[in-house]
């Protein structure tokens, strides 16, 4: 691949993805406000990814009381088998990525987190930032419908030691994975979790040590994409809907625009106009508990989302306020959720 087809800076990738309006900043809250609060109040999944090399993302479910809200700046979460971290004091960048089974869109929060010796520490997560994410990635990859039946899976993907190249196991898995968590940092530390999801395989082996995803269309921020180009580290959390184990991949990742290289990836007949090359330092297949314990592709335990404040309204408040703006904008949000839902590529 020729290094003339590497977007390494942000006017080169400004060059493919146009800036985004500055009004999505506003959507950044510093504190938890009650949008937030509610939707946290019925996640039953959360995805938290740490600034430690050995800690990757974890995924917890969020039952018995394992994430209290201490104040809109502050949660607290239990977090099992944190030996690595057991008997020292330290603080360090996080991100948080919560789910409500069942419901598209997702919310992202940022900060840092302080660990506190012990053999199974409480982790206190200041909050500095927090947006809602829109539901294109879960409805691109239908990640509330169960597609496969759990024994055969539970057959197929078991749970192996780590590997520094895919394996046959990890590409059976990633045959099938149509979601993934995508874990970030930016020269100063500051981290995100980003979901992608993909109608099928959400991204291909090029060989044993190289992934391709694709870049669909989004939001346009790519905040993702920007700490790439900074820091090229990431880690990586696929899931497969119906599936109770994750494949996590750490790597070194860049961006490319190589048209012959992102035309397999083409979907509908439109190719992504930019994909995440990944070169993998390491593989490992889990088995995710906190997915068992709250029955995720279980419909019965899936919330309407109905029954809580809708993504356009939330939008709209964050980027104008709650008054006379906010409330005139809201249709005007929804017009573009609505057209975006029907553009997914």
């Amino acid at each position: 691949m020729s290094s003339s087809t590497i977007i390494d800076s942000e006017n080169a990738l400004r060059s493919i993805i146009k800036p985004y309006p500055k009004v999505m900043d506003k959507r950044i809250q510093t504190s938890l406000d009650n949008h937030c609060l509610e939707f946290i109040q019925h996640a039953r999944l959360a995805a938290i990814g740490f600034n430690h090399d050995s800690l990757g993302i974890q995924i917890i479910s969020l039952t018995e009381s394992r994430l209290s809200i201490i104040n809109p700046t502050q949660l607290k979460v239990t977090l099992a088998n944190m030996a690595t971290l057991a008997n020292q004091d330290t603080t360090i960048a996080y991100s948080a990525y919560f789910l409500i089974p069942g419901v598209g869109h997702g919310l992202r929060v940022n900060g840092l987190a302080h660990f506190k010796s012990g053999a199974n520490p409480d982790v206190t997560l200041d909050v500095s930032g927090a947006y809602f994410q829109c539901s294109r990635a879960s409805v691109r990859a239908n990640l509330w419908e169960k597609t496969t039946e759990q024994p055969l899976l539970d057959k197929q993907l078991f749970t192996e030691n780590a590997s520094n190249i895919l394996t046959e196991a990890g590409k059976r898995f990633l045959s099938m994975a149509s979601y993934l968590l995508m874990f970030t940092k930016n020269k100063q530390c500051q981290t995100e979790i980003s979901p992608r999801g993909d109608d099928g395989q959400i991204a291909i082996p090029l060989d044993d040590k190289t992934l391709l995803i694709a870049e669909r269309p989004g939001n346009k921020v790519a905040i993702s994409l920007r700490n790439i180009i900074e820091q090229p580290s990431l880690i990586l959390s696929f899931i497969l809907p119906g599936c109770y184990k994750v494949l996590q991949i750490s790597g070194e990742a860049c961006i490319t625009k190589d048209e012959a290289l992102l035309e397999p990836l083409s979907i509908k007949g439109k190719a992504p106009k930019l994909g995440i090359l990944v070169t993998i330092t390491e593989q490992k297949i889990k088995d995710i508990q906190g997915l068992r314990e709250v029955n995720l592709w279980d419909d019965n335990h899936h919330i309407d989302s109905k029954s809580l404040t809708a993504f356009p309204k939330i939008m709209a408040e964050h980027m104008n306020g709650r008054g006379l703006l906010g409330i005139a904008s809201a249709p005007i949000v929804k017009a573009i959720v609505n057209h975006d839902l029907k553009h997914l590529y």
